[in-house]
């Protein structure tokens, strides 16, 4: 069993991390306890967004969140899609959590339930050392969706930024 509570603590990590007083995370190791080293970040200088979405997965005991951005790096010419896994069933990806992956599930079980794709979406930046995760609503909606067990899938598209 899990809490929102637990979940929004686990998506707070690497924002804590990111506006630690040493500095940002490629600089400084992160905490010990932390396990993410990354969060969404749509507004990053050398990535042009072209989409992006958040997935939702739970069951009674596991839940996981894919964030998802695609988009032109223009520093390497590359499209490309990123994907950040958080989640207590999510198989390690080594140090960090961010992979560059064709399939959404490759770190996932196989088993577990999809809640929701949602591209509809109110985006706050994370450079903003004020607005941790567990303070912006869209977090705290969708904390109460995996927590709820409501499995009503949902799929929407475009992004609020």
């Amino acid at each position: 069993m899990f809490t929102e509570k637990e979940i929004l603590d686990q998506l707070d990590e690497p924002f804590l991390d990111l506006h630690a007083p040493s500095g940002p995370p490629w600089l400084v190791p992160p905490r010990a306890r932390s396990q993410h080293t990354f969060m969404l970040d749509l507004e990053h200088g050398y990535f042009e967004t072209a989409g992006s979405y958040i997935h939702l997965f739970a069951d009674e005991e596991r839940w996981a969140i894919v964030m998802e951005k695609t988009g032109y790096n223009n520093r390497s010419d590359y499209i490309e899609s990123e994907l950040v896994y958080f989640g207590n069933c999510v198989a390690q990806v080594g140090e960090y959590n961010m992979l560059m992956l064709p399939l959404i599930d490759t770190w996932l079980p196989d088993d577990l339930p999809s809640l929701a794709s949602i591209g509809h979406f109110h985006y706050e930046s994370v450079y903003q050392p004020e607005v941790p995760p567990s303070a912006q609503e869209t977090y705290q909606r969708y904390m109460a969706m995996i927590t709820s067990k409501n499995f009503m899938p949902l799929y929407t598209t475009g992004c609020i930024v």
